[in-house]
């Protein structure tokens, strides 16, 4: 069975105006036929989600609330997604920590997949690195093995670690590697 469809309240409104008047699905099926004015808002449904929600398959998406993850939708289309947490509700609009602004119908929320990948980028960004990006001295885990690992160098794809921090090395996909301890938050390394 088919998850029912999530929609703003913006689009749940549209669909009641689209209800109340004696509109038929054909209309919407057209691929010429764009939708303006109240019903702006249900020109993204496919024809499938769209018989959806004249059945009633359909919940209505809480309002937003500061500290949600929103993704802006135009930026979305254009760009990739810019995620940003509200930080602030007006009237008709949201502000957002990363400078993003705007009508709150041009937003929605995040997914958990979304949310989670930009917490990653910014805890990364707050060391001043790409995601993923591993250094020597770092401190890292690997996925397979147990313990903390000091990375030697880095060539490509591989580093080279070592498990006892002064013993031998061992060459590693980076990708294995999950880091624990930035060479930049280390103490003594200063001079390195």
């Amino acid at each position: 069975m088919t998850d029912k469809l999530v929609i703003t309240k913006e689009q749940s409104g549209a669909l009641d105006l689209f209800n109340s008047y004696d509109l038929l699905f054909i209309d919407f099926i057209n691929p010429e036929t764009e939708w303006v004015g109240a019903f702006k808002s249900l020109n993204n449904f496919t024809p499938e989600q769209f018989a959806l929600l004249l059945c009633g398959w359909y919940t209505v998406e809480e309002p937003f609330k500061v500290g949600d993850w929103v993704v802006h939708g135009l930026a979305e289309k254009i760009f990739k997604a810019d995620i940003g947490k509200v930080t602030k509700l007006v009237e008709d609009g949201l502000h957002a920590d990363n400078g993003m602004g705007g009508y709150i119908g041009a937003f929605r929320k995040a997914t958990p997949q979304e949310i989670a990948q930009e917490k990653e980028r910014r805890r990364w960004k707050a060391i001043d690195r790409e995601p993923g990006q591993i250094k020597p001295y770092d401190i890292v885990t690997h996925e397979y093995h147990k313990g903390l690992l000091e990375v030697v160098s880095v060539e490509g794809e591989h580093a080279f670690v070592s498990d006892n921090f002064a013993g031998s090395e061992k060459k590693v996909l980076k990708t294995f590697l999950t880091l624990d301890t930035p060479s930049e938050q280390r103490f003594g390394l200063e001079d390195v």
